[in-house]
């Protein structure tokens, strides 16, 4: 059919062919994923972003208004470097046509030409052989051709050769395209997107935006060896803001000396970031300058690529961040952590990834709110043992104790869903420096090869042996969380007492003894610990504070007098864990 001008419902059905091209082949774009960093996904990202993007729109007759909703969801629901990008590209191409119900093959051009221009600012150093290049080839060859038709549908099969052409020249361009063999994936898939608005021009069939295709899983990192040597930023970062005349090139400006694969793409009311960095607590505590953080996302690259050629186990060990070790421990031996989130008002931040103890502290401080905490999703533990079952041959999933946290439940009903792999999902009945300890003390056992039951009887074991001691200053932060009763609470203010408080055999947290002054807790703690060495003698401790270090190091003191041993670990507990404790908290947990 001959088409001369383009209204929303054109625009409506060309877009939803596009779609259905991408979600065919979203799973060979993610196999020849390479660049910026081969992780196997633009494929699904791109697939997630066009569901997002058709999400509640209708095929109106308005361009405008058509070609907005599209924009507005694509911002939102964008996932990765190419979904990013393609959401920009949309957004320019919106206010192209902005108060417009129809446009006319010239009016056509220009806003396609508006939508490319738009996606090339939005990357901080673009690169030539991406999808960039192929859709600044294509925005051309619209141009050229549009004074020698008047069919839409006509120059948009021109011009779809031309990208199709030079889609086949970006190895040439990139040396990390022609080394694995492959085109850029992104512009593959801005290329399929084409092939299906061309095949609406040509046949004029309306697809049903309701069907939703199926978003794949992330494939198997097929190109990860392109990766050796050339990993220089480690988190694969992902922000939503939200506020007011906001500016992105403020924002790039701003956080451009964080990392690189900068995008920041959006409208002065909603911006989205992407940034490979190794920072991500303090990139967020830039970008929440400019406005409120709604979403978020940080995968370890690092974590990936050593699973994939340097894993040490055979089998997996899991935890979530109320797990309290080192960083350095936890990479050094492969330890898998699920994070918890926290949230001062309508700011977000992911546990120990974009905000750090220090970061936290300073917020409770100053922020009028008390911070919300909440457990991973059932997605969150399905997408990391979807990831880990293709290398382990088992997983051992000890989280922080189910009376405290519906962690180890959606760990559970996670692990309900892989039918054909070996996943336990432990109920620590424990938190913080003691489920640490827990998971510490596995370690040797998973790195000497023993068997995946025998792991389970460990930690098993392990959970009833540990005891934890937290000299906290108030209980004011454990009854706004809901941890102690307001009657215990009201009473220990009442009396100005100085609580100590331990986990039970159920994994609850109970008053273990009070004084009159911290000083007087420690004391009590260390003589508890006195009489317990004496029983049995102690092999193992680790020492947590909430911004209090000093109190920490002088308990280490105090414990090799009493033991002739150090700390295994002295450190500051997660935000998570900081929420209900307050600041200077103190605690030990031995074994």
């Amino acid at each position: 059919m001959k088409i001369h001008r383009m209204d929303g419902e054109k625009l409506f059905h060309a877009f939803l062919h596009g779609r259905k091209e991408i979600l065919k082949k979203q799973k060979d774009l993610n196999k020849m994923n390479v660049f910026p960093v081969p992780d196997g996904d633009t494929g699904t990202n791109l697939a997630s972003t066009m569901n997002a993007m058709v999400e509640g729109a209708e095929a109106q007759a308005s361009i405008s208004s058509v070609s907005r909703h599209f924009a507005e969801n694509a911002l939102t629901g964008s996932r990765g470097n190419a979904g990013i990008i393609f959401a920009q590209f949309i957004h320019g191409l919106s206010e192209a046509v902005r108060g417009k119900d129809t446009i006319n093959r010239i009016e056509l051009v220009h806003a396609m030409k508006r939508g490319v221009e738009s996606a090339h600012k939005a990357i901080a150093k673009p690169v030539e052989g991406t999808i960039l290049t192929v859709m600044k080839a294509w925005a051309n060859a619209l141009h050229a051709v549009h004074e020698k038709s008047s069919d839409l549908g006509e120059m948009f099969h021109h011009a779809l050769q031309v990208a199709r052409q030079k889609l086949q020249e970006t190895p040439k361009m990139l040396k990390i395209l022609e080394k694995a063999g492959v085109v850029d994936a992104g512009a593959q898939g801005f290329v399929h997107f084409l092939e299906g608005i061309s095949s609406f021009f040509r046949h004029g069939k309306k697809l049903n935006p309701d069907i939703a295709g199926v978003v794949l899983e992330q494939d198997d990192h097929i190109h990860l060896e392109v990766l050796e040597g050339n990993l220089s930023q480690r988190y694969c970062t992902e922000a939503l803001i939200q506020g007011s005349h906001m500016h992105t090139d403020q924002i790039r400006t701003a956080i451009e000396g964080e990392g690189d694969s900068l995008i920041v793409a959006g409208t002065a009311e909603r911006i989205r970031i992407h940034i490979h960095t190794n920072h991500p607590a303090r990139l967020f505590t830039i970008l929440k300058q400019f406005g409120t953080i709604v979403q978020q996302k940080v995968d370890d690259m690092k974590q990936q690529y050593n699973v994939h050629y340097h894993r040490k186990s055979k089998i997996a060990l899991v935890t979530d961040s109320c797990c309290d070790l080192p960083p350095d421990f936890l990479d050094e031996n492969q330890i898998h952590m699920v994070p918890l989130s926290i949230s001062f008002d309508k700011q977000q931040y992911i546990d120990k990834l974009t905000i750090l103890p220090e970061q936290f502290y300073k917020l409770l401080e100053t922020e009028p709110a008390f911070p919300q905490t909440s457990q991973p999703t059932v997605k969150a533990f399905e997408n990391l043992y979807s990831f880990l079952g293709t290398y382990y041959d088992s997983i051992v999933s000890v989280h922080l104790s189910s009376a405290l946290s519906g962690t180890w439940n959606a760990a559970r009903q996670a692990a309900k869903k892989f039918k054909n792999k070996k996943i336990t999902v432990i109920d620590s009945k424990n938190l913080s420096i003691s489920l640490g300890l827990i998971v510490r003390q596995l370690v040797p056992y998973v790195h000497e090869g023993r068997s995946h039951e025998f792991i389970v009887r460990k930690a098993k074991q392990l959970s009833e042996d540990v005891i934890v001691l937290v000299s906290v200053k108030t209980l004011k932060n454990l009854v706004r969380g809901g941890r102690i009763s307001p009657l215990k609470g009201w009473i220990a203010r009442a009396l100005n007492l100085k609580p100590i408080v331990s986990i039970d055999r159920e994994g609850k947290t109970t008053m273990f003894g009070k004084a009159f002054s911290n000083r007087a807790n420690i004391r009590k703690i260390l003589n508890i610990i006195r009489k317990r060495h004496r029983e049995r003698p102690i092999s193992h401790f680790i020492i947590g504070n909430a911004d209090n270090t000093a109190e920490a190091l002088k308990l280490e003191k105090e414990m090799k007098k009493i033991t002739g041993k150090k700390a295994d670990h002295i450190l500051s507990v997660s935000p998570v864990i900081g929420t209900h404790v307050g600041s200077g908290a103190v605690g030990i947990s031995i074994l």
